[in-house]
C-alpha cells in the first residue's frame, strides 16, 4: 500500500500548488494511516481498520482526522482506478 499511495501522490502533484503542499499531504497519511496500514493489501482493508485509525485522534484532532481519511480515500480511489480489489466502504 505504501507504494501505491506515494504513486496516487506523485499522479496528483500537478493539482497541488505546491510540491511543499504535496509533501505535508503525504507526511500526514504517511503518520497517521500508512504506519498502522502500510503492509496491508488493499483487499483486506476495511471500515473497521478506519475506525481504529481514527478513534486515538477523532476528538483532540478533528481536522487530521478528516484530512487523514480524505487522504486514504485518495489512495483507495487510484488503488481502484488501476484495477485493485478495494472494499468500496473504506474509500
Amino acid at each position: 500500500m505504501r507504494d501505491f499511495a506515494r504513486d496516487a501522490f506523485e499522479s496528483r502533484k500537478a493539482e497541488l500548488k505546491r510540491d511543499r503542499k504535496a509533501g505535508r499531504c503525504f507526511s500526514l497519511l504517511e503518520l497517521h494511516v500508512l504506519s498502522k496500514l502500510g503492509k496491508m493489501p488493499f483487499s483486506e482493508i476495511d471500515q473497521r481498520d478506519l475506525r481504529d485509525i481514527v478513534s486515538p485522534i477523532r476528538h483532540d484532532k478533528a481536522d487530521t482526522t478528516w484530512q487523514a481519511v480524505n487522504r486514504l480515500s485518495i489512495v483507495m480511489r487510484y488503488a481502484a482506478a488501476l484495477g485493485l480489489e478495494v472494499d468500496p466502504k473504506a474509500s
